[in-house]
């Protein structure tokens, strides 16, 4: 299916801020559209893309071996911010089905990963994002059913990193969306557990884009990244600590109180609202931070 025919059946339309706030625009959409923007992504994303059919060092030159996406970047994050609008605000349509539109997207992004490969994660990467806040729980799943694969999809997917200037990483936006996860508290404990199984399959590298920084980010005493009460944090670090031993104990050290520490802050959510309207980063009060400090510290001690 070309772009112009699937611009043309999504209708040329984008869900936006300037749409939900617009009654003409936003009662205009029916379940019919719905369909058809779900038709129009499975398209677009279930196309592999062609550069990982060069080496890793080859992926640089895509243009002049002619191994172009056959679809658009802008397509590919129009269609993806249209699931991340809908998914997160699905009241904002009268005109569709109760539950109609969360049925669509949730059924949709499960058939995208349902027994995905090392290449159709990477091919989806800088849309990632997307998708957790269109669906987070079905996209949590997925993840955690990839991380169960016999396949060993992230594995290969480290695999593939590579250095330089025209060197990448394609795991990058998997963290970035599981960040964004971790400020909801519903989801925020499967969430470090799927960080840290991921952190089993790190072989390390150069790029400072890895599952143990994220976990460290998400949860550092003086800068935290999530709202979960303390002793949810806590638990979740003892219990990362129990089933994986040698991520847990370096998570460990990295929250413990560092001249070193620095930390610009974690991935946040665009399109949902689980960030409470008072947050300021690095707010933490005196004793909240001594209260995580001296239970990772005291944790540390008993686990050794």
């Amino acid at each position: 299916m070309s772009e112009k025919l699937i611009a043309l059946r999504n209708g040329i339309w984008n869900i936006s801020d300037a749409t939900l706030a617009s009654p003409q625009i936003s009662e205009a959409i029916f379940d019919q559209t719905i369909d058809k923007l779900v038709d129009a992504f499975e398209t677009v994303f279930t196309e592999p893309n062609p550069i990982f059919e060069l080496l890793p060092d080859q992926r640089f030159a895509a243009n002049i071996y002619g191994k172009n996406p056959k679809y658009s970047r802008q397509l590919m994050d129009g269609l993806a911010t249209n699931y991340a609008m809908l998914g997160a605000n699905p009241e904002n349509f009268p005109n569709c089905t109760d539950g109609y539109i969360d049925n669509k997207i949730d059924g949709s992004v499960r058939r995208i990963f349902e027994d995905a490969d090392w290449i159709r994660w990477a091919s989806m990467d800088n849309f990632l994002t997307f998708l957790a806040e269109a669906t987070p729980s079905v996209f949590l799943a997925a993840v955690k059913s990839s991380l169960a694969n016999e396949e060993d999809p992230f594995g290969k997917l480290f695999s593939q990193e590579s250095d330089g200037i025209a060197g990448r990483n394609y795991l990058s936006g998997l963290f970035r969306a599981l960040e964004i996860l971790a400020w909801n508290n519903d989801l925020f404990v499967e969430t470090l557990l799927a960080l840290a199984k991921l952190d089993t399959k790190d072989p390390g590298g150069n790029w400072t884009n890895r599952p143990s920084n994220s976990l460290i980010t998400i949860l550092l005493p003086w800068f935290p990244q999530t709202s979960t009460a303390i002793e949810l944090r806590v638990a979740a670090v003892k219990i990362i600590n129990k089933e994986f031993p040698e991520q847990g104990w370096r998570l460990l050290v990295g929250l413990l109180p560092s001249s070193h520490q620095i930390s610009s802050g974690a991935t946040k959510p665009r399109f949902r609202d689980w960030i409470p309207a008072d947050w300021k980063d690095g707010n933490v009060s005196h004793d909240d931070y001594w209260k995580q400090i001296d239970a990772y510290g005291n944790y540390a001690l008993g686990s050794r």
